[in-house]
């Protein structure tokens, strides 16, 4: 019997899996990197993309024959989506436009676990506030060495947080205390995208399309009850480069392997008004925009105004008969929720985590199922409005860079 052999095919036809889109975050706005360092950008669907629009001329030809067309815009953009992982949610931090991230780290053998928070005599918890997230490994019980909101700050030495400590340890350890913070913000980060596809006409058989100027418009982040947690963002690009060939000096990164986040297995708690809670919230969506405003011009390409913030969302929370109503009264007395938060972990022994923290928090619309054989969740939409103690809207923090 004959072995199966591959068959020649010349000229096979274009797959949508052949397009593939790499990223830079941008040095300098109106200039591609020199010698950029892409980074191949994992999504499920969606490429940077040109898209031109047309209108009829203003003359009409005197015959009755059709008008002709006069483009009328032209327009850079990409709309991408997928599985969350690591990228995603440096691309949520860039969209903050909160600037160059503040890295806290210190290791010391004066911290210590007390029964609801940790002490240092290096006065270290001077750099943290009320509502921060830290992020603490070396301690001797294994236990200790996890994330934690800070819910008071009596000193510079002395913090309360949630979770409360899972045991007390005296100092004599060697622990580190970190936090990566972004906080929403005025500075923009700018990203460069590259769409490549198999192009037989073309140098090196592949045709590059590369975009810059890139303004992070609007990002999600969805984390179902279970599945996958999903993220989608759309691109704004002022400029395109010029033809289909590659950028000269460019060089690849390789491809991340980090896994898709699980709201399962990865989406470790979530926090209300700083304090952990223990799997009442069920599910949880966050969608930030920029609201940038384009600005076209005569001869030029668009450019963009950065707009009003705006961090909107939904929840789905149990109601036990004990207190079911709490969300609920949240919307009818408008009442303020200082935060609400989710703390997530990017691999299976929780070493990279995050935290994404939205502020003050107002329930906009709110419904519980009152029908037969359904269980009464609370089902409600959010805006999160100004923290004016720190002066930020949406945060993120991260032990990981």
């Amino acid at each position: 019997m004959a072995v199966n052999t591959a068959t020649t095919i010349t000229d096979r036809l274009l797959s949508g899996s052949d397009f593939n889109v790499f990223y830079d975050f941008q040095a300098t706005k109106g200039s591609v990197n020199s010698n950029p360092d892409w980074t191949p950008f994992r999504r499920g669907e969606g490429i940077p993309t040109t898209i031109k629009s047309f209108t009829e001329g203003a003359n009409i030809p005197t015959d009755r024959q059709a008008v002709k067309q006069i483009e009328e815009s032209d327009e850079y953009m990409g709309e991408l989506s997928g599985g969350t992982t690591k990228q995603n949610i440096a691309m949520l931090v860039a969209s903050l436009a909160g600037g160059t991230e503040t890295q806290r780290t210190d290791t010391g053998t004066g911290y210590a676990a007390t029964a609801s928070g940790f002490t240092d005599t290096g006065g270290e918890f001077a750099n943290y506030v009320v509502g921060d997230v830290v992020f603490f490994t070396g301690f001797a019980d294994a236990t200790l060495n996890r994330a934690y909101m800070i819910t008071a700050n009596a000193d510079n030495n002395t913090i309360t947080t949630s979770p409360a400590p899972a045991a007390t340890e005296a100092a004599g350890a060697s622990v580190t205390a970190s936090s990566n913070v972004t906080y929403s913000g005025e500075a923009e980060t700018l990203v460069m995208m590259q769409q490549r596809a198999p192009d037989n006409t073309k140098a090196g058989n592949t045709d590059y399309q590369t975009y810059y100027d890139g303004y992070i418009d609007t990002m999600s982040v969805e984390i179902p009850d279970t599945g996958v947690v999903t993220s989608s963002m759309n691109v704004k690009f002022g400029e395109k480069v010029a033809g289909s060939a590659a950028i000269s000096g460019q060089t690849d990164n390789a491809q991340m392997t980090d896994p898709e986040l699980s709201s399962v297995s990865n989406i470790k708690a979530f926090y209300v008004n700083n304090t952990k809670q223990d799997c009442s919230i069920k599910s949880m969506n966050i969608e930030l925009a920029n609201n940038y405003q384009a600005d076209d011009g005569a001869g030029c390409d668009k450019a963009y105004s950065i707009g009003q913030l705006a961090v909107t969302g939904a929840v789905v929370v149990r109601s036990p008969i004990s207190a079911p109503f709490v969300w609920r009264d949240y919307y009818r007395n408008a009442t303020n929720i200082g935060s609400l938060a989710v703390e997530m972990s990017h691999d299976s022994s929780d070493t990279d985590q995050t935290f994404i923290v939205v502020d003050n928090v107002k329930i906009t619309e709110h419904d519980q199922p009152t029908g037969s054989n359904t269980t009464a969740n609370s089902e409600a939409s959010y805006t999160a409005q100004r923290n004016d103690t720190l002066g930020t809207t949406i945060r993120v923090y991260r032990n990981w860079v």
